[in-house]
């Protein structure tokens, strides 16, 4: 996997367990795909800045393999093979709300989980997360939250 080493600035969004036991979860591939909506990697390779990215709807002539979230998935996971229903329909934004509790939740890839993040009464600068709901079980959202 040294050869395939993402940008420096991308080291914070790799998989739960990067650098150590990378885990492809479900959830950090979604995100992913999320967060490169309608991104596109002209020559299929990771790119070095964003003006090398194309945005836009899917087009016929540009292959799935393309798409970014394809090509930065790849650089974990070189099997990795690109998922059109999440290419089509990425969901939208990275903010949810917990169909549990009714919070406001996103993805973090340090617990592979979705989060409530609070500001700290103490700090500016830190923040409390919370992985689970006020009755103990993990925050979920819809589906249709994941859909355009």
């Amino acid at each position: 996997m040294d050869a395939l080493l993402p940008p420096e600035h991308s080291l914070s969004f790799g998989p739960p367990g990067y650098p150590g036991q990378p885990v492809c979860s479900d959830m950090w591939v979604r995100e992913v795909y999320r967060h490169f909506r309608e991104a596109w990697s002209l020559t299929g390779r990771m790119w070095s800045s964003v003006g090398e990215l194309r945005f836009g709807p899917r087009r016929p002539e540009i292959p799935e393999e393309h798409h970014a979230a394809v090509v930065f998935i790849r650089l974990f996971f070189p099997d990795h093979v690109a998922r059109a229903e999440l290419i089509d329909h990425p969901g939208k934004g990275m903010v949810h709300t917990c169909v549990r509790c009714r919070r406001q939740v996103l993805y973090d890839r340090r617990f592979d989980a979705y989060v409530t993040r609070l500001d700290s009464p103490h700090s500016d600068t830190h923040r409390t997360t919370e992985t689970r709901c006020a009755d103990g079980r993990a925050h979920i959202i819809l589906q249709s939250q994941e859909q355009d």
